[in-house]
């Protein structure tokens, strides 16, 4: 039986955002005052979530909405967040009506 492979390693932002290795952090638009990197072998991304209570804006995302996106610690063990204007209300209306009955 073969076990599954391990990502590869990455470099991410502070943000969370996956940078591509063949190119400088100016290239992706990183300004340098956030130059902060994150190396994850075998493993996926995840925001630590400092404290119960802490709420993270996640900047690197799109959100045509007037809210930000923000991750929010409910809880440190488990690991739970809650994800404040993650989809708007007609967003959410379209993947209803798109997934239709089941």
């Amino acid at each position: 039986r073969t076990r599954p492979r391990a990502p590869e390693p990455a470099l991410f932002s502070a943000s969370g955002r996956r940078l591509p290795l063949d190119r400088v952090l100016e290239d992706v638009g990183m300004p340098s005052y956030r130059q902060v990197l994150v190396l994850v072998e075998g493993g996926a991304w995840h925001w630590p979530p400092v404290k119960v209570g802490f709420e993270r804006p996640l900047y690197s995302f799109i959100h045509g909405g007037s809210d930000e996106i923000k991750l929010r610690t409910l809880s440190l063990k488990p690991r739970i967040f809650e994800v404040k204007s993650f989809i708007e209300e007609r967003e959410c209306d379209r993947m209803l009506e798109t997934a239709g009955p089941h």
